[in-house]
């Protein structure tokens, strides 16, 4: 978005003003004038042009991932999600329902909100699909099963938020004990030789998210 700068006008209007006053001083001062005026416009065009390139990187014009588009992650959708922690920002996304159910259910969603800085591996929907539905079944709703949904929830999350070029490499997750292992280069991720990353990074308030193909399972 691209917002003209508010002490563009004032200079402007202003310089005007100081020419006007001053028509009978000397011609070096009128060209002083001048010069202040191509200054002060010179000046509120290049911040103008600083503020529209700032307002696009918010907007995600760092996202890579062949799933981007299908998913709907628009330039609006990425600003809007950097505004708001990640569990209100995955809330807020259409195709993270079951992530987002999983995490309500396992009451960690206050937690990642609080937390200072992370980096998400969020399976989208198409991953859940994936899944057999008994076994999913049981972690959502099976008291019993709750410690092991913590745990595969927590798998895909670090501490820390990672960019693109720190992607590539073994990273420990908030599961303890249990790491995850990301491989790739250019625009093609995968994490622990099986998810895709089809979409990322996407900004929120206090963490990095990228979108995956799977859902990862912790060793045991």
């Amino acid at each position: 978005m691209s917002l003209r700068h508010p002490l563009f006008s004032f200079a402007v209007i202003g310089v005007a003003a100081l020419v006007a006053a001053s028509g009978c001083s000397s011609s070096k001062n009128s060209s002083g004038s001048s010069g202040t005026a191509r200054s002060a416009a010179s000046s509120a065009s290049s911040s103008s042009s600083a503020s529209s390139s700032s307002s696009s990187a918010v907007a995600g014009s760092a996202l890579f991932g062949s799933g981007c588009s299908s998913l709907g992650v628009t330039p609006a959708l990425a600003a809007a999600a950097a505004q708001v922690p990640v569990g209100t920002a995955a809330a807020a996304a259409p195709f993270l329902k079951n992530v987002v159910q999983a995490a309500t259910v396992a009451g960690l969603v206050d937690t990642f909100n609080s937390a200072p800085s992370l980096t998400v591996f969020a399976p989208d929907d198409a991953a859940f699909a994936k899944e057999d539905p008994a076994t999913a079944q049981a972690l959502l709703t099976d008291p019993s099963k709750k410690p092991l949904l913590v745990a595969t929830l927590q798998y895909h999350v670090i501490t820390g938020q990672l960019t693109k070029d720190q992607l590539s490499g073994a990273h420990s997750t908030l599961d303890a004990g249990q790491s995850i292992t990301v491989s790739g280069s250019g625009d093609a991720y995968q994490v622990n030789g099986k998810a895709n990353i089809v979409c990322g990074p996407i900004q929120t308030k206090n963490a990095t998210v990228y979108v995956i193909d799977s859902v990862l399972h912790p060793a045991g």
